[in-house]
């Protein structure tokens, strides 16, 4: 579930500077932000031991519904604004950082330092994809990054039955492009291992039930199963 009340997002400056921070990186040789043609690699002024560390996934990327008339009020939340003040949302969310494998950024043609997002997904997540993009065909969804409103878009359906990524449509300034594109690997690997150790926890629980009963000796006893076995 998305923390929204701390934000990476909250520390950015104001779009003003950002716009000046995304020219300068285009014409100052060496900046860490995005430039044209460019990935981001490990070489990052963040670390991969800082990722790894870190306690919760950061720049987190989820879809939400935007609200109708129809919308009960008990399911829509306020989600403060990248761009100051707050913007209404549906609070469960369509697609989120766990469906999404890796995000690239693409610039803009025409909008130097400007992006848009490249998904790719899960199997789920293109599933989830697929089912929400003709369900809300021509119809507005909001980006949140780490539970902050970005920005609204119209979701494009897949080109063929194979395709396992899709283009969203921004503008994302390069200081947002940058940090979701990188991040985005270590999210989803953060999430594998978590669904890895709790898969392991499951099995382990089970085997202790199954000696317990089997055997006869209670699992609190303290006995190390993968000893006995």
């Amino acid at each position: 579930m998305i923390n929204h009340s701390s934000s990476v997002l909250r520390r950015f400056p104001a779009r003003t500077l950002q716009r000046g921070l995304c020219l300068l990186a285009l014409l100052v040789p060496g900046c860490s932000f995005l430039q044209e043609g460019s990935t981001v690699q490990s070489g990052s002024s963040f670390s991969d031991q800082h990722v790894y560390l870190s306690s919760q996934p950061i720049y987190t990327v989820s879809i939400h519904a935007l609200p109708t008339l129809d919308t009960p009020e008990s399911e829509i939340i306020k989600a403060d604004s990248f761009f100051d003040g707050t913007v209404q949302v549906v609070d469960k969310s369509l697609i989120d950082y766990t469906d999404i494998s890796l995000i690239s950024a693409s610039e803009r043609p025409g909008e130097p330092g400007f992006y848009n997002l490249c998904f790719e997904f899960t199997p789920e997540g293109r599933a989830r994809w697929d089912e929400l993009s003709r369900s809300n065909e021509n119809r507005s969804l909001a980006i949140l990054i780490d539970g902050v409103f970005y920005r609204a878009f119209k979701p494009r359906i897949f080109y063929s039955s194979t395709a396992q990524s899709i283009m969203v449509d921004g503008p994302f300034d390069c200081i947002v492009a940058d940090k979701v594109q990188y991040y985005s690997r270590f999210n989803y690997q953060k999430h594998q291992k978590q669904e890895a150790a709790r898969e392991k926890a499951v099995q382990t629980e089970e085997r202790q039930e199954t000696l317990q009963t089997t055997v006869g000796i209670p699992a609190e006893n303290g006995l190390n199963v993968s000893e006995t076995s």
